[in-house]
C-alpha cells in the first residue's frame, strides 16, 4: 500500500489561490491582479480600510492615473502599428525574394 502525505506548508499558497480567484475579473491583466493583491494585503495588514493612511503621493497618483493610462494606451497602439508595418515589410520582402527566385529558375 502506498500512502501520500501532504504537508500543511502549502496552506498559504492555497489561500493565495483563493484570494486571487476572489480578485480576478475577466480579461484582467497580470499587473492589475498583482496591484489588487498588494492593496488587499495592505488593507489586511493595517486592520481595515479605515486605517489606510492617505498620503499626498497617493492623491497625486490618483489624479495622474488617467493621463498615465492614456499614455500607456497610446504607446500600445504605436507598438501595434509598428509591428503591423514590420509584418507588411517582411511580407513584401518575401514576395520579392520569391519572384527573384522564380525568375532565376
Amino acid at each position: 500500500m502506498i500512502a501520500l502525505l501532504l504537508s500543511h506548508g502549502q496552506a498559504s499558497v492555497e489561500r493565495g489561490f483563493s484570494v486571487n480567484k476572489e480578485l480576478v475579473v475577466e480579461n484582467q491583466s497580470e499587473q492589475t491582479l498583482a496591484a489588487r493583491r498588494i492593496i488587499k494585503n495592505h488593507i489586511i495588514h493595517v486592520n481595515g480600510v479605515t486605517n489606510v493612511e492617505i498620503t499626498r503621493n497617493m492623491v497625486a497618483a490618483a489624479r495622474n492615473a488617467r493621463a498615465r493610462y492614456a499614455n500607456c494606451l497610446a504607446q500600445q497602439k504605436e507598438q501595434q502599428e509598428a509591428e503591423k508595418r514590420n509584418k507588411k515589410e517582411k511580407k513584401k520582402l518575401m514576395l520579392y525574394m520569391n519572384e527573384r527566385a522564380n525568375a532565376n529558375d
